[in-house]
């Protein structure tokens, strides 16, 4: 019997790569032809492994999230005051962008060019949102419960807010008008302002 060749390529690196590529100029203006050029894989190798775009699009999106979680626990295991934990990730993922040419964040570009018109995408993103903003729950629960945060305050509140603050920022960060203009730092120090102490 003989047997199918062997896929010459790393799965992981090309996903990373294509999930690149999707973060800088998103679903629809990337066509499969430049994704094959861009990937360095055949064509038919492209499919045979993720299916269509849309469906490697997905995987992109599983591991955009991934890392973000990743950088997220990585932090918030850090020693120190929660809250100055917290102030850590939202400064990381700033800088993440910054480093990669301001291209926003992955999952809010998806929702802004999606919305609800895919429905698996758009649950998809909302569970990824959401357990983004549970760990940051997490950590703004335990701050509560050491004295770092005021004990009138709601986690849960915090975190939902938190997180349209740094989506909106990075969102806003892909105009480079905004950017000069300090808005990254304004939405960083009120963000941290909301967090007074206890």
């Amino acid at each position: 019997m003989t047997r199918g060749r062997k896929r010459q390529f790393d799965r992981q690196e090309v996903v990373e790569r294509a999930a690149k590529l999707f973060w800088e100029q998103g679903y629809e203006a990337t066509g499969m032809t430049e994704l094959v050029e861009h990937l360095g894989i055949g064509r038919q190798s492209l499919y045979n492994t993720f299916g269509d775009k849309r469906s490697l699009y997905l995987e992109t999106l599983h591991f955009y999230f991934d890392g973000r979680v990743r950088l997220a626990r990585e932090i918030f295991e850090r020693p120190g005051p929660r809250l100055e934990r917290l102030g850590e990730l939202l400064l990381a993922i700033v800088e993440a962008d910054t480093a990669c040419g301001h291209p926003g964040c992955l999952l809010g570009n998806t929702v802004a060019e999606f919305g609800a018109r895919d429905s698996e995408i758009e649950e998809t993103l909302g569970q990824f949102l959401d357990g983004f903003r549970g760990l940051m729950e997490d950590l703004l629960e335990e701050g509560k419960k050491a004295g770092e945060l005021d004990q009138e305050a709601s986690p849960a509140d915090l975190a939902r807010s938190l997180l349209v603050m740094s989506q909106g920022l990075l969102l806003l960060n892909k105009n480079k008008r905004l950017r000069d203009s300090g808005v990254g730092e304004a939405v960083l120090r009120t963000a941290m302002a909301m967090l007074g102490p206890g």
